[in-house]
């Protein structure tokens, strides 16, 4: 923030020392005026809503070699969080597509049975089922749009679920037992 002021601060003197008319002035510090503001704006606003590296793929379509060690993989996972009702509830519903090493967290706040379906979804989904450790306890792959209006539950020890594009589960090499990291 500092940077920005003193940037400011020397386009105006610049400016002022160059301008022979007062109406360069103006137009000069209105400029420097909405540079600094956005700034501000782009300093304060909210980042992604996607969390860090959640875990990692394969770039290709290689299942990995090493059994469940999917944190030495090339590419980061990160997920979207849907932590209200009305954001759980819409899901992913209505998108045309995701990029490969995104996804989207739904976090129930506690544990219980929680189903999942495939309203308004336009591409396959692979699910995951975590309980309040971040440890699978459930998976189903490659989940299509056309099985709606069919629901898909995990076990009543679930508090999250992570809903990717199809198969990431075989490409991170996923298994239940194992602890994501979020």
């Amino acid at each position: 923030m500092h940077v920005a002021n003193v940037v400011v601060t020397e386009l105006v003197r610049s400016i002022q020392r160059s301008a022979s008319s007062w109406r360069v002035r103006v137009m000069a510090v209105g400029f420097a005026v909405l540079l600094l503001m956005a700034l501000i704006v782009y300093r304060f606003s909210p980042k992604t809503s996607y969390a860090d590296c959640v875990f990692r793929i394969s770039s290709s379509d290689v299942t990995p070699e090493t059994q469940g060690d999917s944190n030495v993989l090339d590419n980061c996972v990160q997920l979207e969080k849907a932590a209200s009702n009305s954001a759980r509830t819409l899901g992913l519903s209505g998108r045309a597509s995701m990029d490969r090493n995104k996804g989207m967290l739904f976090d129930f706040a506690t544990s219980g049975e929680y189903c999942m379906w495939m309203k308004d979804m336009h591409f396959d989904l692979d699910m995951i089922w975590l309980n309040d450790q971040y440890e699978i306890v459930h998976m189903i792959e490659g989940v299509t749009p056309d099985t709606y209006p069919k629901s898909f539950c995990g076990p009543a020890s679930a508090r999250y679920v992570v809903e990717l594009n199809s198969g990431i589960i075989k490409a991170a090499d996923l298994h239940v037992g194992q602890r994501i990291r979020l």
